[in-house]
C-alpha cells in the first residue's frame, strides 16, 4: 500500500509499506526544484530512467520484453526526509551519507511486449540491428 500527499508549500510525501512489517515501510518527503526537462543521453537521468526492456525471473526461467514509453520528463527535488529500508532488504548496507541524488517524475504510460525466454529475446532483437 502507498499513499503521496502535497501540502500547501509544494511539498510532496510519500509513504509505502508491505504487509503490514514497520521494518518494510518507507517514507519520503520532497519538494520539487527546477522546471521539468528531459533526461540527455548519456546522462545520469537517462540512464536511470529511459529503459527499453523488461526482466522478469519466473518459474519458467528468466524472461525479457520491450518497454515502449515517451521519455520521461522529471525534476530535481530538495529532499528532506528518506528511507533506507530497501537497503537491507536486498542486503545492502545503508549508506553512511546523505543521498547524493533525487529526481521525480509525472510518470508516463508504457507498454510491455510479450515476455519471451532471455536467449530467444536476444537472439530475436540481435536480428532486428
Amino acid at each position: 500500500m502507498h499513499a503521496v500527499d502535497r501540502d500547501e508549500d509544494g511539498n510532496a510525501s510519500f509513504s509505502s509499506s508491505r504487509g503490514g512489517d514497520p521494518s518494510l515501510s518507507e517514507n519520503y518527503r520532497y519538494r520539487p526544484t527546477g522546471m521539468p526537462q528531459h533526461a540527455q543521453p548519456g546522462s545520469l537521468e537517462f540512464f536511470l530512467l529511459e529503459r527499453y526492456v523488461l526482466f522478469a525471473e519466473t518459474s519458467r526461467g528468466l524472461r525479457a520484453g520491450r518497454v515502449h514509453h515517451e521519455p520521461y520528463s522529471f525534476r530535481s527535488v530538495e529532499l528532506f526526509e528518506w528511507s533506507e529500508g530497501l537497503f537491507s532488504l536486498n542486503d545492502f548496507a545503508p549508506p553512511r551519507q546523505v543521498p547524493e541524488h533525487a529526481a521525480m517524475s509525472p510518470g508516463v504510460d508504457v507498454s510491455i511486449y510479450a515476455m519471451r525466454s532471455l536467449s530467444s529475446a536476444l537472439d530475436s532483437w540481435q536480428e532486428t540491428r
